[in-house]
């Protein structure tokens, strides 16, 4: 055997082990997914809870245009069956076409507290913040929870959110989620499977041992917590607030607790370039905040170390029977995931394939540049102490 066969059969070697890592990480993912919610889930399932006397919670929803299933995922919150709760929508343009929605939902609803807040457009980095940061003076309650637009919850979610906020030591409470596809199309379905196939698994993989991370589809606290962390002002110049958020509440030597309830979000793109660009900006956000644990985070993508495989030994038959059996595993999960999130996935067969590939370059490409769209606007994503001296300059310069 010539040298090169040698280090060819060793490279191999190396990406069929790579691919037992990911599909060990995959089926242990699912495993904690399951533990953490125990039954089967959906967006429209509902499950009993009696009424106590909570503290009443203020849901703030940062709003930006008419958006794929936005009725769909807004109405879900009009239907909370929690005793006290009100929903504060905000706006920072006049002539955005989501308020006339929201307006028509306040009155099919008009037992739920709800207010429509229309702020003032500014330049910050992060207009999420500034619209949350507008909306902040209107809640009522003591309890805020910070959720998207194109979030989707169960009728008891609040009641998981409220539970869990007792807790001791926990200083914010975050929710798992699922990407739900707007419909069947391959660009949607093929964006949600990044996150439920990779991202959703790998977070539940995390937290069991012993990771701690504040993810945006739920950022539920108290108004003191806020002012301890520095109050929304603080999070003005930064892409990725929730991680910021996550961290400073750690720093207080608090915890951030994970609520037994499933959340969806809408994947809505309709074009390959929208979810491109979409995962590119997501990329580069968590590469900028944890670039370690990114890059290494392509042992999660089994199916491209044996699709690897196969292409350095293509004439060996034990490579493609390793291919088979890894792709055969890796299906059988990311179904059993699908199930657990009620999620639809018409086009399973090919994507469980072309999502790992494709995830791997998304890595690779994060690493190759800091500039990302995001909602009509281009910036630059650094690491936080980039950030901050920036604004320690733009300060004193004042």
């Amino acid at each position: 055997m010539s040298i090169d066969r040698q280090l060819t059969s060793k490279i191999a070697l190396l990406c069929q082990m790579a691919t037992l890592i990911g599909l060990a990480q995959g089926a242990a993912g699912y495993h904690f997914l399951k533990k953490t919610f125990k039954s089967k889930t959906s967006p429209s399932s509902s499950h009993s809870f009696a009424p106590t006397l909570w503290s009443g919670i203020s849901i703030l929803k940062p709003m930006h245009g008419l958006e794929p299933m936005l009725k769909e995922a807004l109405t879900c919150f009009f239907r909370l069956n929690y005793p006290k709760f009100e929903l504060i929508f905000g706006f920072q343009n006049p002539k955005d076409p989501a308020i006339a929605l929201v307006e028509a939902l306040q009155k099919e609803y008009p037992h739920v507290s709800s207010r429509i807040i229309i702020g003032q457009y500014d330049n910050s980095v992060n207009r999420k913040i500034a619209n949350l940061a507008n909306m902040l003076p209107a809640a009522q309650h003591n309890y805020y929870v910070f959720s998207d637009s194109d979030i989707h919850v169960r009728p008891d979610y609040l009641n998981h959110i409220a539970q869990t906020l007792q807790r001791p030591q926990v200083g914010v409470v975050t929710t798992l989620y699922g990407g739900y596809p707007a419909s069947s199309t391959r660009v949607r379905e093929f964006g949600a499977a990044a996150i439920n196939h990779i991202f959703l698994p790998g977070v539940a993989l995390s937290r069991a041992l012993g990771r701690e991370d504040c993810l945006g589809a739920t950022i539920a606290l108290h108004k003191q917590t806020l002012h301890q962390i520095g109050g929304i002002e603080s999070l003005r110049q930064h892409v990725a607030d929730d991680a910021l958020i996550g961290k400073k509440i750690l720093a207080l030597g608090l915890h951030i607790a994970v609520a037994p309830t499933p959340t969806w979000t809408t994947v809505g793109e309709k074009k390959w370039r929208d979810l491109f660009s979409h995962e590119l900006r997501w990329g580069r956000t968590i590469r900028s905040i944890f670039p370690a644990g990114f890059a290494a985070s392509v042992l999660q993508m089994p199916l491209f170390w044996a699709s690897l495989a196969v292409l350095l030994q293509p004439k060996k038959a034990k490579s493609w029977l390793f291919f088979l059996a890894a792709y055969g595993l890796r299906y059988k999960v990311n179904q059993k995931i699908n199930s657990l999130f009620a999620i639809p996935e018409r086009h399973a067969v090919v994507h469980t394939l072309l999502r790992d590939v494709f995830s791997v370059g998304n890595v690779i490409i994060s690493f190759c540049g800091t500039k990302v769209s995001w909602r009509g606007q281009t910036v630059t994503i650094n690491n936080d102490k980039r950030v901050f001296r920036d604004l320690k300059h733009r300060k004193s310069g004042n």
